[in-house]
This record gives structure tokens, C-alpha cells and sequence, in this order.
């Protein structure tokens, strides 16, 4: 599959493989919990739904008791508001970097301040 790479700055030949890991700090051990491939040629999903959709899934399985998740970090790739809001409801922290050129807000989405602004 051909998909363009952030580390190449071109379109590469590749496998989309998108994986959601769990990392226990006082072992400091990590597990695959969950990964998707990503081809959307096949299934039609952008590259925001895989991530979505595993999210959900691992949100189901901290209702159950199966997993004890407080933070999530995520490439900036992913770091736009639907799953950034997906996981601020759900109680837990984020972590991802954002672009410069992006605005943020605190309190309401007209008094955005951009990002670049916000180092100075």
C-alpha cells in the first residue's frame, strides 16, 4: 500500500498499521492492547475512525474492569477535537503534540489564540 510518510515527507510504499498500546509505569512493561490497519481504499474509513473506533473499544473495556487507563497520549496526526473531546468525557488526560500553525481555546472556541502565540 502506498501512503505518505511525515519521516519521509513523501508518498512511500507501506503497511498502515495503527496500534493502541498500554504501558503500566511501575513495571514499565507495555502490551498491544488493540491495532488496526489502515486502508481505506477497502473500507472507506478516514484516518481519524480507526483511531475512534479503537478508542471505544478500549473505553468499554475500562467500564468492565479489564483495563485501568488514566492518560492518552497520541501522534499529532490524531489530535483533533472530536477525539480529543471523546477522551476529555471520558475523565482521562491527553497528551499529544499539536502544529504550530493550529488555535486552541480554554474557555470558548471564538477566543482562539494560535499555538505559536502561546510559546512567546
Amino acid at each position: 500500500m502506498k501512503q505518505y510518510s511525515g519521516n519521509e515527507h513523501r508518498i512511500i510504499r507501506g503497511l498502515g498499521l495503527i496500534s493502541c498500546v498500554y504501558v503500566n509505569p511501575d513495571s514499565e512493561e507495555f502490551w498491544v492492547i488493540e491495532y488496526r490497519i489502515y486502508d481505506p481504499e477497502r473500507d472507506g474509513k478516514d484516518k481519524h475512525q480507526p483511531v475512534a473506533d479503537m478508542l471505544g473499544s478500549c473505553l468499554e473495556k475500562c467500564s468492565k474492569g479489564e483495563l485501568d487507563v488514566q492518560t492518552v497520549l497520541m501522534d499529532r496526526w490524531y489530535a483533533i477535537i472530536k477525539l480529543m473531546t471523546k477522551i476529555h468525557r471520558a475523565g482521562l488526560l491527553f497528551y499529544c503534540p499539536i502544529k504550530p500553525n493550529r488555535a486552541v481555546s480554554e474557555v470558548k472556541p471564538e477566543q482562539n489564540t494560535a499555538i505559536k502565540e502561546l510559546r512567546n
